[in-house]
């Protein structure tokens, strides 16, 4: 009997701890200690187990359990807590903040460090930060606003468009002058068109500023680096997430330097030709004119004439754009992996313009030993860019009809510039495809010793289609011109570095790299040209129909073999400093400066460290950071100008096959220099970090002096040479300036947190000298046909790109005697403008010239305003730039021709209407373009998703991008930069308007969805 009890006993215990490990339901809220916040986003583990949840926005979670299992809370900044369910079907956990954990780690050149460690002036944006919800296939234009002492103009509403990037003023005459961009340790091209990545994919991105921290870099960081690392599978966490966006892009045609109105535009065009002392014909005057009939005023006024054609309805569209973004990431402690993918299209608001990339990313990372990581990390994209010329048949007159009653397209004359010729007939199509191989090795050889190295490989090919029909002016002119260019671009990285790290007795940190990298980029480039076909069907499908025919190709080589180091060194956890160099081998120095080194020093005192400082509770964080040191500039010198080249010479020997003849010589008649090197900038920066109230207002303040010298620049030959120009360096630039960038959370509570984050830069840009006894400047930027002139001038003492011209002093009126000599006739006509006579000697010359404008603005402003209210959070983004010039081409186009000076109206601010007219440029072109713009709002919601297990988050939004600027420019957006051409060095000058594809307001509505 006693044994059978016993027998009975056991199996009822083990019933009961059966039943009592059955999975069961506990739900909880884990908050903030110290405010009692809900912590979104903290994770959930069962211990020994990859299962596990995340809170919801308002820090609530649902688990299935067992009674013995141990949940694992874990969130960044916080300590992390381990629980035993046992019995509990609630738990709720408060966090603890842990104080080392919250200085976080910033990435910089070959590592990374504790922010509270760093002597560097480095801004960091994280991609939380980032306005990922604006329609942008790039990062750059999401950066705008972000950054203090990062200039980023988005100057056009072309589908896919570049944007200028710059940090702390430009500083080169003769190269680019944006950072350099260098993903995942890889360094691809400039800032600008940063194409390859989908910035849905971004976790971090690191803007590097001073010396110290980009003269690692060598002869690629004078101009900063911008370090992007991308996102990474979290062990234990298996998560899909969904983004989806699709927005609506409208113009704003209220302000296009355009006339819709027929009446006025007849008017005007009568009056403009009846001025015109060339004795032009006067259009509208009912007659025809080259076979089309042009009625007069009076048949306009009584309706006889029926047409009223407003052109934008033709040229620009509400456009449409798809963004869907989906990433699947997770793994377990031995491996982690991450893929995603992208689709992007965009249809431009100008008509037959599109856009579309598909992108994609896969990433995986192996444990396989305890103490050795691998890496594999696969990157591409490829785009389909299609472009249209409608935008040039906008300022049509509006007297005439799209269609004639036929329905045949309505042609004025011999009509080359009909909108829907040009946007239906002229093929110019680009398609790319990019690819970014990497693999690398992580190896903790011991404690305090580590290795790495990576090698990756980048390949692009791309391949352009332009075709000019008969019915087109370029086309006219070569019965039909086909074009197809073929681009490639192969990179190749190998980089190693070793790492030591070790800490004494608490007092001495030591952290020393060392490294070596070998880099080899190889671009071949080539163009097939035809013209003269027999007809338009085939296109550029089958050049070889072209009588005409002409082929071009190119092809080089760089390699760079480097070696670096950096030590960083901290003393009693208060002083710190750090030491850097590197030696740069580059092939595309001359003979006698093949190699360069670039060293750089900083300190840093953590005064709030010191003894004096203990009192004062309410600073957190006060550090005094000051850097010296210097990296270069290789952007100007292009591949073997340093030598003479193999060129091909063309000899005409009467037929049709001319001679053509190989030999070294100067290419474009440049000599070769042996003794080219790098642009070479010295920077001294001093910046100060202050943190208060436990981190709840933290300020960064620096100011810097940067010196370039070296300037690579095209240097004239006099005529004896026999040869026109050589590559010199020669020249400085100086940039100095202060950036404040403050953050602060205003209001936190369990129901509203109201955070802001602002920033403001200056920056003083100066041309100290050029090194060119006979000038002490020259004219620069894009040649505008109307004014036969440059508008920009390097000038010694000078801003770079001033605005250089004629001073003015109102309008010439009737019986008014202007005696000067240097103009033509006309230019004393009534209505003509007066030009300021400056040095007095009764002739008006190109000594009369001067500076009539700055295109530097004189200050940059970034704030962002995040309101978040229970679920719902309103982000809300304005940049602005005050103090800048814009010189506006367009200024006297369109409607603001009826200002115009008549002997009616005898004003003094407005010149008459003349067709033939020489413009001269001057400062009647020249107007403020300060602004503040609305450029990003965002209004979300955040659903609960406790109680659905399936789905970790669910987002919704809505968002407007441009929607409003405030300013007093008269043209249609005072950010512009329609002098930018990125293929032509010189015409790097901002602020120049002569039209362009203009800006648009979007707004979206979208979802983030993640499912776990």
């Amino acid at each position: 009997m006693e044994k059978r009890f016993t027998i009975l006993i056991t199996c009822f215990i083990l019933a009961l701890n059966i039943a009592y490990s059955q999975e069961m339901e506990v739900r909880g809220k884990v908050t903030d200690v110290l405010t009692n916040e809900g912590l979104p986003g903290v994770n959930i583990l069962i211990k020994g187990t990859t299962r596990g949840t995340t809170t919801d926005v308002d820090g609530n979670y649902i688990i299935n359990v067992s009674s013995d299992d141990v949940l694992i809370f874990s969130f960044i900044g916080f300590v992390t807590e381990e629980i035993a369910v046992q019995t509990r079907s609630i738990i709720d956990v408060n966090m603890v903040a842990d104080i080392e954990q919250l200085s976080e780690i910033v990435v910089i050149g070959y590592g990374e460090v504790d922010k509270k460690d760093l002597t560097g002036a480095v801004s960091q944006v994280k991609s939380e930060d980032l306005p990922l919800l604006m329609p942008s296939p790039n990062l750059e234009p999401m950066l705008q606003g972000k950054v203090p002492g990062l200039s980023v103009t988005n100057s056009s509403g072309e589908p896919g468009s570049s944007a200028i990037v710059q940090l702390r003023g430009g500083s080169s005459i003769g190269g680019n002058n944006s950072p350099l961009i260098i993903v995942d340790g890889f360094p691809l091209d400039n800032a600008g068109d940063l194409r390859q990545l989908a910035p849905q994919d971004i976790e971090s991105v690191e803007v590097l500023k001073d010396a110290s921290t980009i003269a690692i870099y060598g002869t690629r960081a004078a101009n900063g680096l911008i370090l992007i690392t991308t996102k990474r599978g979290q062990a234990g966490r298996n998560q899909v997430s969904v983004n989806a966006q699709t927005s609506v892009t409208n113009v704003i045609t209220d302000n296009l330097p355009i006339t819709t109105d027929p009446v006025l535009s007849a008017r005007l065009a009568n009056e403009s030709a009846t001025n015109d002392t060339r004795n032009v014909l006067v259009p509208f005057t009912g007659q025809k004119i080259i076979g089309t009939y042009h009625p007069s005023i009076e048949e306009l006024e009584s309706d006889a004439w029926p047409y009223r054609t407003n052109w934008v309805d033709f040229v620009m569209r509400r456009a449409l754009t798809h963004n869907v973004n989906v990433a699947v990431s997770g793994g377990s402690d031995k491996s982690t992996y991450r893929l995603s993918g992208t689709y992007f299209d965009q249809e431009g608001t100008v008509i037959g313009n599109d856009y579309s990339k598909i992108s994609g990313a896969f990433v995986l990372q192996q444990n396989v030993l305890d103490n050795l990581k691998v890496t594999g990390d696969v990157k591409a994209s490829f785009i389909d860019d299609i472009n249209s010329d409608a935008l040039d048949g906008i300022g049509r007159s509006p007297v005439f009809p799209a269609y004639n009653p036929d329905g045949t397209l309505f042609f004025i004359g011999q009509d080359l510039t009909h909108p829907i010729i040009l946007s239906e007939e002229i093929s110019r199509e680009t398609e790319s495809l990019d690819l970014i191989l990497q693999t690398g090795m992580d190896w903790d050889i011991f404690d305090f010793l580590n290795f790495k190295t990576n090698f990756g490989i980048k390949l692009t090919n791309s391949i352009s289609d332009t075709y000019y029909p008969r019915t087109t002016f370029r086309g006219n002119a070569t019965n039909g011109e086909g074009i197809i260019d073929n681009y490639k671009d192969s990179r190749l990285l190998s980089e190693s570095v070793l790492t030591y790290s070790k800490e004494i007795n608490e007092d001495h940190r030591f952290n020393v790299l060392v490294g070596t990298t070998y880099q080899d980029t190889e671009f071949r480039t080539s163009r097939l040209v035809s013209q003269q076909f027999s007809n338009d069907v085939l296109r550029n499908e089958a050049l070889q129909g072209g009588t005409t025919q002409r082929v071009f190709s190119n092809q080089y080589r760089t390699r760079i073999l480097s070696q670096f180091g950096r030590v960083d060194y901290t003393l009693f956890d208060k002083y710190l400093f750090t030491f850097t160099g590197r030696r740069d081998g580059h092939s595309q120095f001359g003979e006698n400066n093949k190699w360069g080194f670039f060293p750089a020093a900083a300190v840093g005192w953590k005064i709030h460290k010191e003894s004096f400082m203990q009192p004062v509770n309410f600073i957190s964080q006060l550090k005094l950071r000051a850097s010296y040191g210097v990296a270069g500039n290789v952007g100007a010198l292009g591949p073997y100008s340093t030598r003479n080249l193999m060129v091909s010479q063309r000899y005409p020997n009467g037929t049709d096959n001319p001679i053509i003849d190989v030999g070294v010589g100067p290419d474009h008649n440049r000599f070769g220099n042996p003794d080219l090197r790098w642009e070479t900038t010295n920077t001294l920066d001093i910046g100060l970090d202050i943190g208060l109230f436990e981190g709840r207002v933290n300020l960064v303040a620096d100011y810097y002096i940067k010196r370039t010298t070296d300037l690579l620049r095209e240097q004239p030959l006099p005529f004896s040479s026999l040869h026109d120009v050589v590559l010199v360096n020669n020249g400085e630039i100086e940039n100095k300036g202060l950036e404040v960038a403050v953050d602060a959370v205003i209001i936190s509570n369990s129901n509203l947190r109201w955070s802001v984050n602002g920033n403001a830069f200056f920056n003083r840009n100066k041309l100290i000298d050029i090194d060119q006894p006979d000038t002490d400047g020259f004219d620069r930027g894009p040649f505008l046909e109307t004014f036969r002139d440059r508008p920009a001038r390097l000038q010694i003492g000078q801003p770079t790109n001033v605005i250089w011209g004629f001073k003015t002093d109102g309008i010439i009126q009737e019986g008014e005697n202007y005696d000067m000599d240097g103009l033509e006739d006309e230019d004393y006509l009534p209505g003509e403008f007066r030009y300021v006579d400056r040095d007095g000697n009764g002739v008006i010359d190109e000594r009369d010239r001067t500076v009539v404008g700055n295109t530097h603005p004189d200050i940059m402003l970034g704030f962002t305003n995040n309101l978040e209210y229970k679920g719902f959070t309103l982000n809300v983004l304005l940049t602005g730039a005050l103090g800048q010039d814009i010189f506006n081409a367009k200024k006297f186009d369109g409607p603001d021709q009826a200002k115009r000076w008549t002997p009616e109206n005898p004003t003094n601010d407005w010149p008459s209407l003349r067709g033939g007219r020489r413009d001269r440029i001057s400062d009647w072109w020249v107007e403020d373009g300060s602004f503040v713009r609305i450029s990003n709002v965002t209004l979300s919601y955040d659903f609960s998703m406790a109680k659905v297990r399936q789905i970790g988050s669910l987002r919704v939004f809505v968002n407007a991008d441009n929607l409003a600027v405030i300013t007093g420019y008269s043209g249609y957006d005072p950010e512009i930069s329609s002098g930018f051409n990125p293929d032509i060095a010189n015409s790097e000058v901002p602020n120049i308007d002569n039209g362009g594809y203009p800006r648009a307001r979007t707004f979206s509505v979208g979802l983030n969805v993640s499912f776990q």
